[in-house]
């Protein structure tokens, strides 16, 4: 008496969203090595060599460390994804992200296309993603499009080697500065999910701080996904922070830990928190499978297409839920 035996969740409708109306003006101009992008209240920075955002300014609120948000493929290899310590001599995943380079990744910038008017700008970037074991790993085309709001709207188009047939994720990661360390999302929760292991989570709002979305594992590894997310925000004590939601739902996660940092740990003692917040932002990201004593994820749940595209758009904006439902509300 008392125990919750069982629950089911049902999708009944998708509600039709709303088309917003953009007003304002922007203003597009160049400034010590940047392109700017501002409007009434905001200001996107991006590199004039690189094409990459290197701030996103709202309200005099700075949101972006010096690390430039990038296309991300990597993760901090699970048990599953193959054991560090003995990654060479098994047959996992982990041998074949090793064999292909993929933790040492290069990027060469091949062109950066900027245009717009007074209500829109767009920057177009075309790059040539390499390792040294794969000189054509990824050639990915970046499409930002920035609206007299302050909205920025990111569309991906990812062509992959014919030869990497295996990717630990697909997204793209920000790096924040330490005070917006509050992280909201609206998905599937409140423990970590993943592709092939997220059924007995349940959609619902769900609230976090940065910090206690780490999963103290035995042998630190990547954590704290939350699978069909359909909108977070990450904000800071007085609820400024950035709106993120994606064309089609996404694989969400928030860490004080880099990918690096878990990837060279071998115990958790190893580990130093960051003060920095690093924001995964995935179209998908492998399933787990049993692969460290048993089958490797199933084929449905394997990142093995040659072509990916996805788009996400973010709102720097007061991150109160009821803004954020509103938000989410508008047509994407």
């Amino acid at each position: 008496k008392g125990h919750l035996m069982a629950r089911e969740q049902f999708h009944i409708s998708t509600q039709k969203k709303n088309t917003a109306k953009p007003s304002g003006e922007i203003i597009l101009s160049q400034k010590n090595g940047c392109f700017l992008v501002t409007g009434g209240n905001f200001e996107y920075a991006f590199s004039e060599e690189t094409g990459a955002i290197t701030q996103i300014e709202w309200n005099h609120n700075k949101f972006l460390t010096d690390l430039a948000p990038a296309v991300n493929f990597i993760r901090a290899p699970t048990d599953n994804d193959g054991i560090k310590i003995l990654n060479r001599n098994q047959n996992s995943s982990l041998k074949k992200w090793y064999t292909w380079d993929l933790f040492n990744l290069k990027v060469k910038v091949n062109k950066i296309e900027i245009s717009g008017n007074h209500k829109m700008a767009k920057i177009v970037v075309t790059k040539n993603i390499f390792s040294q074991s794969v000189s054509k790993a990824f050639q990915t085309r970046e499409v930002f499009t920035i609206n007299s709001i302050g909205e920025i709207k990111i569309d991906l188009d990812i062509k992959v080697n014919k030869e990497i047939n295996d990717l630990p994720r697909v997204g793209y990661l920000f790096q924040l500065k330490d005070q917006y360390n509050q992280l909201t999302w609206f998905g599937k929760g409140p423990e970590e999910s993943y592709c092939d292991r997220s059924y007995g989570c349940h959609v619902d709002l769900y609230r976090s701080a940065v910090q206690d979305q780490y999963v103290n594992y035995g042998m630190p590894q990547e954590h704290g996904n939350h699978h069909d997310t359909r909108w977070l925000t990450i904000a800071d004590s007085k609820n400024i922070g950035l709106y993120v939601e994606g064309a089609t739902l996404l694989d969400t996660s928030a860490s004080h830990f880099s990918t690096k940092d878990l990837h060279d740990a071998r115990h958790p003692t190893d580990l130093a928190k960051r003060k920095e917040v690093n924001l995964f932002i995935d179209l998908k990201q492998k399933g787990l499978g049993t692969g460290s004593c048993g089958p490797e994820a199933l084929p449905p749940y394997v990142l093995s297409s040659n072509r990916y595209q996805f788009a996400f758009k973010m709102v720097p904006m007061k991150c109160e839920p009821q803004g954020a439902f509103k938000k989410y509300e508008e047509a994407f």
